[in-house]
């Protein structure tokens, strides 16, 4: 046993977008920032690599660069600064270990202000992670870190925890894909993890790509203009120009400025669309329905982009979310058969007609499981990430399970208040690590001295 009931546990999610940090047993993490790392060449003649000594927590030196991690970093704008995430986009592994050894400096001694050798740390790691990352990832928290005892917890499972459940069928919305994963007393049955790729992520490329090439808009970084007041009271655009800001750098701005565009709009329609012989292909309307009424019926509403356009958006709002139970209908952003998505990674796109939607995807984890444990994933599908605040999801799920499920088979979709599904995996953490029956699961860093890491998988099923 580590120690007693208070010991000063700290919760850490690592996202793929964003990371989640905070003390066990409160209610909402302490601090979210992006789990992305903005790299300078160190002699480059970027900013980020004269100020080196000056920065704080939120930049090491590593080799022959400088890693800059935070929020504030994230949206500072540097010379020759490369993107680069901690989390890998595809199935939550580990991308660039020196960004997420940054990501965890910032959060314990920038964000949550703490001396990681006096506080025991609860990871939490995706269903699918390799024993090679898991052990990876522990002789970090150990050695660079000091850390006096950690423990690496499935995602799914403290999504679970967060409502109170120890058995239920997590589909997780996050912003690199969808996993759903069967929970069962408390272990994540990984034989019946099943991912698709339309995530945030994805969604935010095909809004992004219908911002540029459909609505007539600009989308421009929030660092590449400047909005000063007229006499006449009204706003001018004024368009700036830095040549040394990375494409990564400016696309990865871009991208939030369609994020936020989309979570403004974004709709889930209450019955599936009706797409024709054409498919997606038939995204000239003249044969889409929804619910019988032609899409092209479908009234608009207006969002401001950041430099002030106000854009309208009609059927778009409701193919981008009907891509979660479709995601062949992805292709109807494109202006034409023949166009290229601008994906900043082009494998996203590959097969993109290919996964199962939503409604499937949960379907067939279920039935990779054993045949008594089904009645009860059926009775708490738990919806949780960023995704699943999409209006109307939980409704048109419900239904769509309800009508495909086995005869007898009671379906309930289980959806907190959306904050707590953002952060579901990150309570979920926090009820764990703050329980007195858990303290004796911590593996101690003389545990850790005496077996290596190897002993995480024992510790940490």
């Amino acid at each position: 046993m580590y120690g007693g009931d208070e010991t000063g546990g700290l919760v850490l999610d690592i996202g793929s977008s964003t990371a989640k940090v905070g003390f066990a047993g409160e209610e909402t993490p302490k601090g979210v920032f992006p789990s992305i790392g903005i790299c300078s060449s160190l002699g480059g003649g970027g900013e980020g690599s004269e100020d080196v000594e000056m920065v704080d927590a939120g930049s090491n030196k590593t080799g022959k660069r400088t890693i800059y991690v935070g929020h504030s970093n994230a949206f500072f704008r540097r010379d020759h600064g490369e993107v680069v995430g901690a989390m890998a986009s595809e199935g939550g592994a580990v991308e660039n270990w020196d960004v997420l050894e940054n990501v965890y400096d910032h959060a314990l001694k920038s964000v949550l202000r703490v001396t990681p050798s006096e506080h025991p740390l609860l990871v939490a790691e995706p269903p699918a992670t390799s024993r090679a990352d898991s052990e990876k990832n522990v002789e970090m928290l150990f050695e660079k870190f000091d850390a006096p005892a950690v423990f690496l917890a499935k995602q799914p499972v403290l999504a679970s925890f967060s409502t109170g459940r120890a058995t239920s069928l997590v589909v997780d919305m996050g912003h690199s894909g969808v996993t759903c994963t069967a929970v069962h007393d408390g272990y994540a049955l990984t034989k019946s993890v099943g991912r698709s790729p339309v995530g945030g992520r994805a969604l935010n490329e095909l809004m992004l790509t219908w911002l540029d090439t459909a609505s007539g808009a600009r989308v421009r970084p929030r660092h590449l203009f400047r909005r000063t007041q007229t006499d006449s009271g009204g706003w001018a655009v004024e368009d700036l120009a830095y040549p040394k800001t990375t494409e990564s750098f400016n696309h990865y701005h871009r991208m939030l400025v369609a994020q936020d565009f989309k979570e403004s709009v974004i709709q889930v329609s209450g019955t599936a669309w009706d797409y024709g012989e054409a498919g997606a292909a038939s995204a000239g309307g003249t044969t889409e329905t929804m619910g019988g009424i032609s899409v092209a019926n479908i009234p608009s509403v207006n969002s401001e982009l950041p430099d002030g356009t106000e854009v309208g958006i009609g059927a778009e709002r409701y193919r981008l979310g009907e891509c979660y139970f479709t995601p062949r209908l992805a292709t109807g952003f494109l202006p034409d058969s023949s166009a290229k998505l601008p994906w900043h990674d082009s494998a996203l796109l590959e097969g993109l007609a290919e996964p199962k939607g939503l409604a499937s995807l949960i379907l067939e984890a279920v039935g990779r499981c054993d045949v008594d444990v089904r009645k009860e994933l059926y009775g708490g599908v738990l919806l949780c990430g960023g995704g699943s605040t999409c209006g109307g999801l939980k409704e048109r799920l419900e239904r769509e399970l309800a009508d495909n499920a086995p005869p007898g088979a009671k379906v309930k979709v289980i959806a907190a208040q959306p904050p707590e599904r953002r952060h579901g995996t990150w309570i979920g953490g926090s009820i764990l690590a703050s329980l007195g029956s858990f303290q004796q699961m911590w593996m101690s860093k003389a545990e850790y001295q005496e077996h290596g890491a190897s002993l995480v998988k024992r510790k940490c099923p």
